[in-house]
């Protein structure tokens, strides 16, 4: 699974300090700082999608990540790669000739 450009900046936020709460990952934002409903609408996302989870605490949730940091750049690396070979296969492909030109009558 993919993380939106959005998504992964916060996720490098979660990955430096292991865990946060919403509150701790808003500091770590360049001014101008994102709206608190907007860093919490992309947590619930990113936890949606596997990456990370959280712990109660009263009304306070502590999210923490479940995919390292490194598996997920690794993923992210091999689909690409997967990509472009996926790409230049098909470029190759097109670009043969439909027939065998050693058949072809004059």
């Amino acid at each position: 699974m993919q993380l939106s450009k959005s998504e992964e900046q916060l996720m490098q936020y979660l990955w430096k300090r292991k865990k946060a709460f919403l509150k701790d990952l808003l500091e770590d934002f360049p001014e101008p700082k994102p709206a608190t409903t907007t860093v919490a609408t992309l947590l619930k996302r990113i936890s949606g999608k596997g990456f990370i989870d959280y712990k109660l605490f009263g009304k306070s949730r502590e999210y923490y990540p479940l995919v390292k940091k490194t598996d997920y750049f690794s993923n992210h690396v091999n689909g690409l790669i997967k990509n472009f070979l996926t790409i230049l296969l098909v470029s190759l492909h097109l670009s043969l000739p439909k027939k065998p030109t050693f058949l072809q009558k004059n």
